[in-house]
């Protein structure tokens, strides 16, 4: 099931975990994140703080966001180890992380919070 969370709570625990996170939608926008993962960018990709903009980032599945979405209904909103592509222009890598199913914000599209080692 889907993790029922208002933005601020969403937003809230994005900002206070312990772990590198990223909310993006699975049309790839990345909508926020904490600074766990801004460092984590700037040491894995070697882009400097100050290029990095969200609208510019994206995230997506190896898989097609249908199998993902419905890996996380069956696993209790979860994905863990999945592999997904960073991308920003000029630079791409591949890692796994671990994905939460949130419920729809906008658009119709599934949004989920990422979480990396």
């Amino acid at each position: 099931s889907r993790s029922q969370l208002k933005t601020n709570e969403i937003d809230a625990i994005v900002e206070t975990t312990n772990q590198p996170a990223v909310l993006f939608s699975d049309d790839q926008r990345t909508a926020s994140c904490n600074t766990l993962f801004l460092d984590w960018l700037v040491k894995n990709l070697g882009i400097k703080r100050e290029e990095i903009s969200l609208d510019k980032l994206r995230v997506s599945f190896r898989r097609s966001s249908k199998m993902v979405c419905q890996l996380s209904q069956e696993n209790g909103g979860w994905v863990k180890n999945e592999q997904v592509s960073i991308l920003f222009p000029g630079y791409a890598m591949s890692v796994c992380a671990n994905l939460n199913l949130l419920e729809n914000h906008s658009d119709n599209a599934n949004v989920y919070l990422a979480f990396f080692n």
